[in-house]
């Protein structure tokens, strides 16, 4: 993720850095595939697990962003160097606003009793599939700073928010016809918006990708405006 430098020491906490705020994605993303399965499956003691672990994301964060702050303070690092510090610091936050919404997706597994809608299960479970993808295929853009790979993907959610719009109808539907769903509805409604909420913040990594390795800022840009060669 970073070059050499003169000082091997700093070329070590640099790529420290690096390889803690992987070690935090990767966490972060099993934890989004067990709250999934507790919440489809109605796993409870899985959700419980993902539940004890957010404190350890938290903590992560914080240890990162320490670390962050002492080699800004003591290296003082300009150009590449500072956009990659900048990068992890945006990163680890979106990676813990993500553990949040995973949380509460694993939290809404305690709270829907109801099994009888299938087709909106289903639902869950396809948009699960791809914003799992999409946290990991940005992780992985990450870990090799591919912003090509980081343009593509910011492209392609566009994809999964459609697909959360039509789940939505889909649930408002299911509330008039039968009211005595309502609150298992709404609750799967709250987890479909973390689920999207998820989604952003994988664009963000992303961009966050982009930036450090082109020095531009394009999170308030027309990506298809944007080359991706």
């Amino acid at each position: 993720m970073i070059e050499g430098h003169y000082s091997t020491k700093y070329d070590v906490e640099l790529l420290e850095l690096g390889e803690q705020t992987l070690e935090m994605g990767r966490l972060v993303e099993k934890q989004l595939k067990n709250a999934l399965s507790s919440l489809i499956d109605g796993d409870l003691m899985l959700a419980k697990q993902v539940s004890d672990k957010e404190d350890l994301v938290n903590r992560m964060e914080v240890a990162i962003d320490k670390r962050s702050t002492e080699i800004l303070a003591m290296r003082q690092p300009t150009a590449g160097d500072l956009r990659f510090v900048l990068m992890v610091i945006k990163t680890v936050n979106d990676l813990e606003r993500i553990g949040d919404e995973v949380c509460r997706v694993a939290h809404m597994a305690s709270r829907v009793e109801s099994r009888g809608a299938t087709e909106t299960y289903e639902d869950i479970a396809e948009i699960g599939i791809r914003v799992e993808k999409l946290l990991r295929e940005a992780l992985n853009a990450l870990e090799h700073t591919d912003d090509i790979a980081a343009l593509d993907l910011i492209q392609g959610d566009k994809k999964v928010d459609k697909k959360f719009k039509n789940v939505f109808k889909r649930l408002r539907k299911w509330m008039m016809q039968e009211s005595d769903s309502i609150p298992d509805a709404i609750d799967v409604l709250w987890a479909m918006r973390s689920l999207e909420r998820v989604g952003e913040r994988s664009c963000n990594i992303c961009e966050h990708v982009v930036y450090y390795v082109r020095g531009e800022d394009v999170r308030h840009l027309d990506i298809d405006q944007l080359s991706v060669d």
